[in-house]
């Protein structure tokens, strides 16, 4: 079931790993996890979309997978990560990466296994 919360649709209520967009017809996370992290541990979280499918990974595993008819409708419009409306990542961010393709499950669990060396170190 779809719930209204803060002015937009999710289907999870309260803290929860969430992909947020605002559009013309409204707001939507169109894909969100319940997820409550350990204090001080780091994630690998990924989200990956094709087409109308998106699929959220923590720690190079699919927990959530959905589909959802989605238009990023202005993909000029500044882009904020950690936070949107009444939600704020309390934490850091590391190694923040986008790429122009969704990326396969192998390739995101490629990525989780190398970052544990820290893919940004030389």
């Amino acid at each position: 079931a779809q719930a209204t919360m803060h002015g937009h649709n999710t289907d999870v209520d309260g803290p929860a790993l969430r992909l947020h967009v605002n559009g013309d017809g409204g707001n939507i996370d169109p894909i969100s996890f319940p997820w409550k992290p350990t204090p001080g541990k780091w994630y690998h979280v990924a989200i990956t979309r094709s087409t109308n499918d998106f699929t959220l990974y923590i720690d190079g595993a699919a927990v959530k997978k959905t589909t959802v008819a989605v238009t990023i409708p202005n993909p000029a419009a500044p882009l904020t990560i950690g936070s949107a409306e009444a939600y704020n990542l309390n934490g850091k961010l590391d190694e923040v990466e986008i790429y122009n393709q969704a990326l396969s499950a192998k390739e995101i669990k490629a990525l989780y296994l190398d970052g544990k060396a820290g893919r940004c170190k030389k």
